[in-house]
């Protein structure tokens, strides 16, 4: 699968010409995603349950001019993710900005995974008071911005 960038005159939003990104946790972080419908992801969650056991995913070989952050699994809010013995590897040929998981107000659970080689962090987690977050015994290797950011 090769990932090619947004049309810039159609959604100025979603482009970002020179990839700068922050590069540390914050409150903006989450938001440079720019989730909907389209975005490019391997999984998009946009409602119900994810159950995943003995997966691997890999994001390796995203070309950098998709202009865009890309998780491997995105969950919107009114959906659930568990994602348990899983292995998850961003991208190391073209420096791409990558993540392993992002949920977006929506119940988590992740246990036994390991996440290597995201730019954009591993697990990234935005929720409401009402979600529940469980996340325990992961390995998180070379990852950039956050490892885990809630």
């Amino acid at each position: 699968m090769i990932l090619t960038g947004p049309n810039k005159e159609l959604d100025m939003k979603a482009f970002q010409e020179n990839m700068e990104f922050d590069t540390y946790g914050s409150g903006q972080v989450i938001q440079e995603f720019y989730v909907k419908e389209d975005m490019f992801c391997l999984i998009y969650v946009k409602s119900g349950i994810l159950k995943m056991n003995n997966c691997i995913l890999s994001l390796d070989g995203c070309t950098k001019e998709c202009h865009k952050k890309v998780p491997c699994i995105v969950s919107n809010p009114n959906s659930s993710i568990e994602i348990f013995h899983c292995n998850f590897k961003g991208d190391t040929l073209n420096e791409s900005k990558t993540a392993g998981i992002l949920s977006i107000k929506s119940d988590t659970m992740i246990h036994e995974c390991s996440f290597a080689h995201f730019n954009s962090g591993a697990i990234m987690v935005d929720l409401k008071p009402e979600n529940s977050c469980f996340i325990s015994e992961n390995i998180i290797m070379s990852c950039q911005t956050a490892g885990i950011f809630i």
